[in-house]
């Protein structure tokens, strides 16, 4: 199992839309993927894998982890997932904190300006703690 982080782009799909037309154990179907950065060059995230959904402070004032879930299938141009709860609580109250920052940091690496990261750190446990955190208290 890979984790995999998508980054959203505030100023092509609006927090606002994002919040209103994404939901919990609903199939997103062909979401662009674009810039896809990997460890291994033609690396792509499998069925199974986790995918976290992100906005970057850039472009908009609600930056955050806004839904996590589970591919369902992926090519070189669209990427379709599951996400699963607490993504519609995360939606409204996105998690965002120092940690965050240096967390999706690490994960993008030098490279700000892509689609898709690869997790190449392990950051699967920190980002669960974080999640649950967030939504259950105690962080």
């Amino acid at each position: 199992m890979s984790l995999w982080s998508y980054q959203m782009n505030a100023t092509k799909w609006p927090v606002e839309r994002y919040r209103a037309e994404v939901w919990e154990g609903v199939d997103i179907q062909n979401w662009s993927v674009g810039e896809i950065r990997t460890s291994t060059p033609k690396t792509l995230p499998r069925p199974g894998d986790l995918i976290v959904l992100f906005f970057v402070k850039s472009g908009q004032s609600d930056a955050g982890i806004y839904g996590w879930g589970t591919v369902l299938r992926c090519d070189e141009c669209e990427i379709n997932f599951r996400l699963a709860t607490p993504s519609d609580f995360l939606k409204m109250y996105p998690v965002w904190d120092s940690e965050v920052d240096k967390i999706i940091a690490a994960l993008c690496g030098k490279w700000r300006q892509a689609t898709l990261f690869e997790d190449k750190n392990y950051s699967v446990a920190k980002l669960r703690k974080k999640i649950a955190g967030h939504v259950f208290g105690g962080q």
